[in-house]
């Protein structure tokens, strides 16, 4: 079986002076793009790093996410994304459940790995893009420098982890989902085929990387096809206009949420779109209004796609080989099975609810270190995704609802028992729910639901900047309320149904 980094290899005869990858005015062709990362690769491999140690990766979309990312694979290390929004306990937690023994990151981040590093035993190397290092750190670019590159990336094996991507799952804390050389493989020939990726194409990269859409879907999917990716370390609407028309951009994939923030903007007449052939939705529902206001003020076309980390990032598109169905996720790509089950695992009738469940090639094998967790969800090979939907007589697959509580923002999961823990934690807090609410730009937003103290007044602006202190920034309440109590059922379970019901 070939390691995921071997695609490094695949455009050097036809696309070795081509842009791998341009960010701003700097610009990495596909030949430099495989020597640095074997480069990097040899590095890693002089420190000690071996078959199976994990590596976390905390890098904007930036040339050295993509370099360090193949690096560490061709020495069949695996590894392991930091969202890059992330604060110390955030990352403590991933770094303890992961058992990390390596870190490449921007220097901005340091020292919150650090912090974080002091409350675990595994981390032994620290890699910091920059030159403000901390204390026995090394400075990448320096290291890349110094090495001769690796000949070739490590021969694996088909079920070799290659990637852990942390999800909240379907219930719990994050799990990490340990994505295999074969499955991620799997995925980026198949999404370069059905979406007819090709070299000629210039892909506008502002989802993350460290996020499965867009580690999977834009940059392993795009590389393997020869296209360039026009890398943009974070979203804003504006720049994402003028970037398409500068750079000519062929292909834009993004969430709902952009979409819509760009759809927003008042100077869209100012720029070309004339090169945009069509884009790719997912993250979260696209709803058929927005798409279809955006096709026709772009003149362009959106394909919508649905897949979690659990599946290497997709498991369903619409696409050119069969008719569109706005309001669809698509259907299934070639060798991935999926249906729609009831509460018993039995498939219901085409048309009815249930839960959507997966199966094929891009599974994860499991969660690390969690098998109850990942009997719950894989059973008799099928991945239950906690997502309610319905499959049409065309074999399209419709998202309807989620069977958790969690909250889906701007393409991001979020689990509101990770932020009702962090608000439970503050003193002047004596209950707390987190739910979500419809949002036109974010798909969704956060709302606290709190029981103060007896006796206290909360000043909001004070614990909204607490909240900022635990948890990413997308995971922050955007609303507050406040309750002299909270709605219970018999058991003294929150009735977070009823919280809803009063937005």
């Amino acid at each position: 079986m070939s390691n995921v980094a071997d695609l490094l290899n695949r455009n050097l005869a036809a696309n070795s002076d081509k842009p791998a990858l341009k960010w701003g005015e700097s610009v990495v062709n596909y030949a430099d793009l495989r020597i640095a990362s074997m480069k990097l690769a040899a590095g890693l491999k002089d420190l000690g790093l071996e078959k199976g140690d994990r590596i976390l990766l905390m890098l904007p979309n930036i040339p050295h996410f993509t370099i360090a990312y193949y690096a560490a694979l061709a020495v069949g290390a695996v590894v392991v994304p930091l969202n890059i929004m992330f604060k110390e306990r955030e990352i403590a937690y991933q770094l303890e459940d992961s058992e990390a023994v390596a870190a490449v990151c921007w220097e901005g981040f340091a020292a919150d790995i650090i912090a974080a590093r002091d409350k675990t035993e595994s981390l032994k190397h620290l890699l910091v893009l920059g030159d403000k290092l901390p204390p026995g750190a090394i400075q990448l670019t320096k290291f890349i420098a110094k090495n001769d590159p690796l000949p070739d990336p490590l021969d694996i094996d088909d079920d070799d982890t290659a990637v852990i991507m942390y999800t909240a799952g379907v219930t719990g804390h994050p799990k990490g989902a340990e994505l295999t050389h074969e499955g991620l493989s799997y995925a980026m020939k198949t999404l370069a085929d059905t979406l007819k990726f090709s070299s000629r194409e210039k892909i506008l990269s502002v989802l993350p990387f460290f996020h499965s859409f867009g580690g999977v879907v834009v940059m392993n999917a795009g590389l393997y096809s020869g296209a360039s990716l026009i890398l943009s370390p974070r979203f804003n609407a504006n720049d994402a206009l003028a970037a398409i028309a500068k750079e000519k951009i062929t292909v834009f994939a993004g969430v709902p949420t952009m979409f819509q923030m760009i759809y927003d903007l008042p100077n869209y007449t100012d720029c070309d779109f004339s090169s945009l052939k069509y884009c790719l939705s997912g993250g979260s529902h696209l709803s058929a209004e927005l798409l279809a206001k955006f096709e026709e003020r772009f003149h362009t076309y959106i394909l919508e796609g649905y897949g979690l980390s659990e599946t290497c990032g997709a498991a369903c598109f619409n696409n050119f080989k069969r008719e569109r169905k706005p309001d669809s996720i698509g259907y299934p790509l070639d060798g991935i099975d999926m249906k729609v089950v009831d509460d018993s695992d039995k498939e219901v009738p085409i048309g009815e609810i249930g839960e959507i469940v997966v199966k094929g090639p891009t599974l994860m094998k499991g969660y690390r270190n969690r098998p109850q967790a990942t009997a719950e969800v894989l059973r008799s090979g099928w991945f239950h995704t906690g997502d309610i939907g319905k499959m049409d007589m065309d074999g399209y697959y419709y998202l309807v609802d989620r069977k958790t509580d969690m909250i889906l923002k701007g393409g991001f999961k979020v689990f509101p028992k990770e932020i009702e823990e962090v608000i439970a934690a503050h003193p002047q807090i004596k209950e707390v729910a987190v739910i979500g609410f419809p949002d036109k730009v974010m798909g969704e937003e956060i709302k606290a639901c709190i029981v103060p103290k007896e006796g206290v007044r909360i000043n909001p602006a004070a614990l909204l900047e607490y909240c900022h202190e635990k948890l990413a920034a997308y995971k922050c309440p955007s609303v507050l309320r406040f309750y002299r109590e909270l709605p219970k059922g018999p058991t003294g379970k929150v009735l977070k149904k009823e919280l809803r019901g009063q937005m």
